[in-house]
């Protein structure tokens, strides 16, 4: 996975075509990845991988065909050989009529933030992070689980209309713990972190919130509400997947287009107002509070900073396949897999202890939503389930613990109703485990305030 290598086989690769008369686009994706599960108070799996990948993508005139194959930065015969097999298919290739030219992609781009910590990663730190947290709560009678993963990943493209490659490299932490108080019904508690170097990681923050939450939950009496609406304390975990959800149905250009989306043509206006005045999103791969500053997306654009919402407004859509974006006549404009979108902060209460002083009417505090899913997307209606420690807050303080509660409500509601954002931020995970590692964070606001979500079940129901 050397950075040297890498651009020099991907130039040697592409200098082979040049004279071809296609237009063939290469990316480069590495990764060196470590994973380590707790489960019951003892370590359950400790493995490490590594390996890399190549895409290809050729246009002829109106015919393209494209694939990807595992190999090694130095293999490039390996390489020319795959590109030369669908070289020699794509005359087989139906044409397609709307196809356009490629355009230039990013060229000369150098971004390196990888911590050489995590690059060259000890897996004893993950290890004594799960064992102090065993001897944390020994004496608790509690079962300790959780992930830790970290990990290295690279990037590169070029292409023959663009023969100077460009090159970005990252790393990044991600910590899950879960306790589950056997004393108390088996009930759970959740804490996360997530960094791109080892000076974010600080593990006492984790141990002191867990540790002040359970004493809560195992002092206060467990409670079930009926259904109803109420107004909700959303934390970042749980304000960050609902963002992230309503971003894909609404932000990207591909459902619009195809309307398949909750931006409907016959109800909304592109540059219009959708959701409350106090709701913004930019994505700037140069802003110091985001996790992640990659320049260039995988689709070869050169990304600049966007303000997709803006005072309620949205104002961007992501137009990210070219294909798509040659159907309808638009310009490709980003890439969303490797957005860095950032929910600017307000003035609302940013401590634990103060969202209980805060609260004069009964208001719920929900830290994490669980199996969150479109329940009618072309509306923006969802559902999930409330989990690892749901709290009702009331009169000035914190008055019980609640049994899950189902959220039935829809994007458009909940981010027209919120009340006030926290005055600090929060990077909150949002990659996946599928294909090779590719780091995605949310940063928002620490605490959200949103009025009367719906709610429609509580799991204290089929206990009753």
């Amino acid at each position: 996975m050397n950075k040297i290598v890498i651009l020099e086989g991907l130039k040697k690769i592409i200098s082979s075509y040049k004279d071809s008369g296609l237009d063939i686009s290469l990316t480069y994706r590495g990764e060196k990845s470590h994973l380590i599960r707790a489960g019951r108070n003892q370590i359950s799996l400790n493995v490490g991988e590594e390996g890399s990948n190549f895409q290809v993508s050729i246009q002829k005139g109106k015919r393209f065909i494209g694939g990807s194959l595992t190999a090694s930065e130095s293999d490039t015969s390996k390489v020319e050989t795959y590109i030369n097999e669908l070289i020699s298919k794509i005359d087989l290739m139906p044409e397609v009529p709307h196809l356009k030219n490629k355009n230039p992609q990013a060229e000369n781009i150098e971004q390196e933030e990888a911590d050489p910590k995590i690059k060259e990663f000890d897996s004893a730190i993950a290890v004594n992070y799960f064992k102090d947290a065993f001897e944390r709560f020994k004496d608790d009678n509690i079962e300790v689980s959780g992930a830790f993963s970290a990990g290295f990943h690279n990037i590169a493209i070029i292409s023959t209309i663009s023969p100077i490659p460009s090159y970005y490299e990252g790393t990044d932490f991600n910590i899950e713990l879960v306790l589950q108080l056997l004393d108390h019904d088996k009930k759970e508690l959740r804490v996360s972190q997530v960094g791109r170097s080892l000076s974010d990681y600080d593990p006492e923050k984790t141990f002191n919130h867990l540790k002040k939450v359970m004493k809560i939950k195992s002092k206060t009496k467990r409670i079930d509400l009926p259904p109803g609406k109420y107004d909700v304390i959303f934390h970042a975990d749980a304000f960050a997947e609902m963002t992230a959800y309503m971003s894909w149905l609404t932000l990207s250009g591909d459902q619009w287009l195809y309307q398949t989306g909750m931006l409907q043509k016959d109800c909304h206006e592109l540059g219009s107002k959708i959701f409350g005045e106090n709701f913004n999103i930019t994505d700037d791969p140069h802003d110091e509070e985001v996790l992640f500053h990659r320049p260039f997306g995988l689709n070869g654009v050169v990304r600049s900073k966007s303000t997709p919402v803006k005072t309620g407004i949205v104002e961007e859509l992501y137009h990210s396949d070219k294909e798509t974006s040659d159907k309808f006549g638009v310009e490709v404009n980003n890439c969303s897999s490797v957005s860095s979108f950032k929910v600017a902060k307000g003035d609302g209460p940013s401590n634990f202890e103060d969202l209980a002083l805060e609260s004069k009417t009964k208001t719920l505090y929900i830290p994490f939503i669980h199996y969150m899913n479109f329940t009618n997307p072309a509306k923006g209606e969802f559902t999930g389930t409330s989990r690892f420690g749901t709290f009702l807050l009331e009169d000035g303080k914190l008055q019980n613990h609640i049994y899950n509660l189902r959220i039935n409500d829809s994007f458009h509601h909940i981010f027209n109703q919120i009340e006030w954002l926290s005055s600090k931020l929060e990077h909150v995970n949002l990659s996946n485990t599928y294909g090779l590692r590719l780091a995605n964070s949310l940063t928002c606001p620490r605490y959200v305030k949103v009025s009367g979500v719906n709610i429609s079940g509580s799991s204290g129901t089929s206990k009753a």
